[in-house]
């Protein structure tokens, strides 16, 4: 997709812990890159940083990370540029295009540029995993002056070989073509996984003089990394935390927050006391580009009073239909698992619909709601998150919505299409069965109407909160819905979803599909209900051809009921991929 820059100022900077951050898009106007300032207080920095994330599915695991870490090194007075690199992330182009390596060495250096042309007097280069190599590759061309290489990957041949191992110990043989490569949540062309592999570091010639590296345990430092920093003032540190970064999941997961923290002091210690001033000139917030030979507009906007942050594509001349509202996943971003939103939204843009991709408060890139902490999964905070962009995103008609969600974004999906009344929900994988995150303070919140706590039922007893039901036009509290402090039969939530008219699609492996089918088995009747069985479908939908077959389904759905209009053509049919099977509702 080709893009093109305008220039708006409706997107205001967000506090941080003593700054502010900011979504931008900077780069060539053609092309440009999305990413996050984080400006010192009182604008005045002693240095600048640029924060170059993993490549695949970990640079999804880390962007909470590397937000942390960007607020702590701001806090100490450095500008800090989080970006996505082309193609990835909200950043224009796509994985498919060629010349991938390149292009992302050459993002690199147009982030250190675009904080030098910010104010910044020196920029240093921190990179995790296939991002410190990435880093490391970039430093002369960037003219970093220091480098911190996180976790470096020994080569990016053995990134290439351990990610591809990940991936067929998990799911077998791949099904893809032509050279590529299939790793975990992506795939590599042969012209990709080559050059990943021959990434070399370019330090000799640069302005590095200092660099710090974080290692696992005993775990060696790369040997072209050190034969390239002889003779350079280096510092080997362990990587704490590191594992249950990466190789964690779920609650398992946890924020490396010592490393964060010496990380940050490592960058400051190394810098002027005393700043300069640095700014934003006439920040791109918004751009213009073509999908599918069709214009399509996409900027950033703060939703209601926490400033939850989103992305809005639609279409440059036209809308027709409903919002589409795309949830985060867990604890992922609004870009969706293996970028999956950012390329339905375009998709469908393109069609003439208008699309919002949304972070829930204390995930991705929105704050916490006052009060509530950061980083936490299914908070009942999302509930009046959804109420907040309902209203804001169709103050006229709230319920002329379609919510779309995946595992974690599944279940909070269907859970606000029960309570606004929307025009359509259609859900991946939901999650219904879980211990809701407030359990641990008290009972369950009375909102959940599809939870299935995973707890004793003696203790969700369902407290009674002050707010209404997210719908104007179901104008409801919850006390009138029928809890008086314990939990009461309620009716099908399936049935509620029937009766308001929502037309919903479940696109579900077997054990979603037959949590599905045991609520629907309580229901009167089904219209408009739709489960379609996948078979031996993946949580996160990591192996390709079962995104390419979601995807399908998914556009094939929604341009069918809201777009009112068939899809003129698609690269893949569903019955290609797959011997799925679709369950009448």
């Amino acid at each position: 997709m080709v893009l093109h820059n305008t220039r708006d100022a409706s997107v205001p900077p967000v506090a941080g812990m003593t700054g502010t951050a900011t979504p931008v898009w900077f780069g060539a106007p053609e092309r440009p890159l999305s990413g996050w300032v984080h400006m010192p207080q009182g604008n005045v920095a002693r240095g600048g940083a640029v924060l170059c994330a993993p490549l695949a599915r970990e640079q999804d695991i880390a962007r909470y990370t590397f937000r942390r870490l960007a607020e702590e090194l701001s806090a100490r007075g450095v500008i800090t540029l989080c970006f996505d690199y082309d193609g990835t992330g909200d950043s224009a182009g796509d994985d498919e295009d060629p010349g991938r390596v390149a292009a992302w060495l050459r993002s690199v250096d147009q982030a250190a540029e675009f904080l030098r042309h910010c104010g910044a007097t020196s920029v240093t280069l921190i990179g995790m995993r296939a991002g410190a190599l990435l880093a490391a590759s970039a430093a002369r061309t960037a003219h970093a002056a220091g480098l911190v290489l996180w976790d470096p990957c020994k080569s990016g041949r053995s990134f290439v070989r351990e990610q591809h191992a990940l991936h067929r110990l998990q799911f077998g043989p791949s099904v893809v073509m032509d050279g590529q490569i299939e790793i975990p949540g992506f795939v590599l062309s042969a012209e990709t996984a080559a050059d990943i592999g021959w990434l070399e570091p370019d330090i000799i010639g640069s302005p590095v003089q200092r660099t710090l590296i974080l290692t696992r345990g005993e775990q060696p430092t790369p040997a072209p990394l050190a034969e390239h920093l002889a003779g350079r003032e280096v510092e080997f540190e362990e990587a704490n935390g590191q594992e249950l970064l990466l190789e964690g999941s779920g609650a398992n997961q946890e924020i490396p927050l010592a490393a964060i923290e010496r990380i940050a002091t490592w960058v400051a210690d190394a810098l002027p006391p005393e700043g300069s001033p640095v700014q934003l000139d006439a920040t791109i917030t918004k751009f213009v580009g073509r999908h599918d030979g069709e214009e399509i507009v996409e900027w950033a906007r703060r939703i209601g009073p926490s400033q939850l942050f989103g992305i809005e594509t639609h279409h440059a001349r036209r809308s027709v239909g409903p919002t589409i509202i795309f949830i985060n996943t867990a604890y992922g971003t609004h870009v969706g698992l293996n970028r999956l939103w950012v390329d339905l939204a375009r998709r469908w843009a393109a069609a003439g619909l208008r699309c919002f991709r949304l972070d829930l408060s204390g995930l991705g890139d929105s704050p916490s709601r006052p009060g509530h902490p950061e980083h936490v999964v299914r908070s009942p905070v999302a509930f009046d998150d959804l109420f907040d962009v309902t209203q804001a995103l169709c103050p006229e008609d709230p319920t002329n919505v379609v919510f779309i969600g995946l595992c974690a974004g599944g279940y909070q999906a269907l859970e606000a299409a029960v309570a606004v009344g929307a025009k359509g929900v259609c859900v991946v994988n939901p999650v219904l069965r879980f211990r809701p995150p407030e359990l641990g303070d008290g009972p369950i919140d009375p909102r959940r109407r599809l939870c299935r706590p995973t707890t004793n039922v003696s203790r969700v007893a369902r407290r009674l909160p002050d707010v209404p039901l997210l719908s104007r036009t179901r104008m409801r509290t919850w006390r009138e819905v029928g809890f008086s402090g314990s939990l009461k039969a309620q009716p099908s939530w399936v049935q509620e979803l029937v009766d308001s008219g929502v037309e919903t699609l479940c696109i579900c492996g077997e054990d979603e599909a037959n949590a599905i089918e045991v609520e629907m088995s309580t229901a009167d009747h089904h219209d408009g209900f739709e489960v379609q069985l996948v078979p031996e479908l993946d949580h996160a939908l990591l192996p390709a051809h079962q995104r390419v077959e979601v995807i399908a389904r998914l556009t094939d759905h929604v341009l069918t009921h809201f777009a009112r209009r068939p899809i003129t053509s698609r690269a893949v049919s569903p019955r290609e991929h797959s011997t799925s099977a679709t369950r009448p509702a």
